[in-house]
């Protein structure tokens, strides 16, 4: 009895190393992250975003994106290459980004949750006034804080 409760409590340890963080309130996004987002499998935008969030939950920050070299130029990927400014909202579920502020037509909205310490993944959207038009997975890693 006593080697099985060992090894339940060695394999629940292992278990939950793989689980994400918990809700966003016990860690701290603020920081520089490498940017990948695919359509589908296919990488097509990489880069750095730079999120600063602030006492009231308010995300801020820059980011810096550019096409995978040798991605297909014919995906469309929006309004997410080049460089700007951006803002979103820290929530219990996880943060929303807008990578284009003030922009009510053809831009990209990401939908991020913690997955690891230094790891946010989720979605992004390239919207129009029409609603999303393309997207697919995104992942960010902590570069620096």
């Amino acid at each position: 009895m006593r080697r099985t409760t060992v090894s339940l409590l060695c394999v629940g340890a292992l278990v939950a190393c793989d689980e994400p963080v918990g809700p966003p309130g016990e860690w701290e996004p603020s920081g520089v992250y490498g940017y990948l987002a695919r359509i589908v499998a296919v990488p097509v935008v990489e880069g750095t975003l730079t999120l600063v969030v602030a006492a009231d939950s308010s995300v801020t920050g820059t980011w810096e994106l550019q096409r995978v070299p040798g991605s297909d130029p014919t995906l469309s990927v929006g309004p997410q290459v080049g460089s700007g400014t951006l803002q979103g909202r820290l929530s219990a579920t996880g943060i929303s980004v807008d990578l284009n502020p003030g922009w009510a037509d053809d831009n990209v909205l990401l939908s991020l949750d913690a997955k690891a310490y230094d790891q946010l993944s989720g979605t992004w959207d390239h919207s129009t006034l029409i609603g999303p038009v393309t997207g697919g997975p995104v992942q960010l890693r902590r570069r620096q804080r």
